[in-house]
């Protein structure tokens, strides 16, 4: 086996343990408080929809692969804040008004297309498509990352923007796509293609 398919949740929790009353504090076995080994009765309730959800994720997976229509972008990584997309958003939007104020020089010239063509919540989604990592170095944790025109001879859309990291940026924009390895060039058109083919405008 090659590689092995994995699904996970990267909720995080919520609700916190209920306290325990005066007379479950008198107890020394506090395991009788819960179903399962390990897990109290506040938590309890997560359990129930949580298998399945696992379940169906997992069917749907085998499904695709079975009708050799396999996931090409199953999301991975754990959701961003609003913060953090809300500050993206931002800074693609000043990218492209320094651009249009030619206070922004890029290797090989960008042209300003009008504004950008994506709203705050489409962010995430393209977080997703770059699985919250550089797209040139794979960088994620530490890191701080920004969303840039690959194309830049065409707008800003969810399938011709890339997320880089603030290193990897400084060289795009200094030297182009000559600052970025063939191989990673190849992988990243490749996924902005499935994007495109997939018809994954939003």
């Amino acid at each position: 086996m090659d590689a092995l398919t994995i699904i996970y949740s990267s909720e995080k929790t919520v609700a916190k343990l209920a306290e325990f009353t005066e007379e479950q504090k008198l107890q020394k076995d506090k395991s009788q408080f819960g179903a399962v080994d390990g897990m109290r009765i506040r938590i309890i309730p997560v359990l129930g929809p949580l298998p399945a959800i696992m379940g169906q994720s997992l069917a749907a997976i085998t499904l695709c692969e079975l009708g050799k229509k396999p996931m090409h972008q199953p999301v991975s990584g754990e959701r961003v804040s609003k913060n953090v997309r809300n500050k993206l958003y931002q800074n693609l939007v000043n990218r492209e008004q320094k651009i249009a104020n030619g206070k922004l020089d890029i290797s090989g010239g960008a042209s300003y297309t009008g504004p950008v063509e994506i709203e705050l919540d489409d962010v995430d989604y393209i977080m997703g498509t770059w699985r919250n990592r550089c797209a040139v170095t794979g960088a994620r944790f530490g890191t701080v990352l920004f969303l840039a025109r690959w194309d830049t001879s065409k707008p800003a859309t969810p399938d011709n923007l890339v997320l880089m990291s603030t290193h990897a940026l400084k060289k795009y924009d200094e030297n182009g796509k000559a600052s970025i390895p063939t191989s990673v060039q190849s992988k990243i058109e490749s996924r902005l293609a499935v994007c495109r083919d997939l018809n994954c405008d939003i």
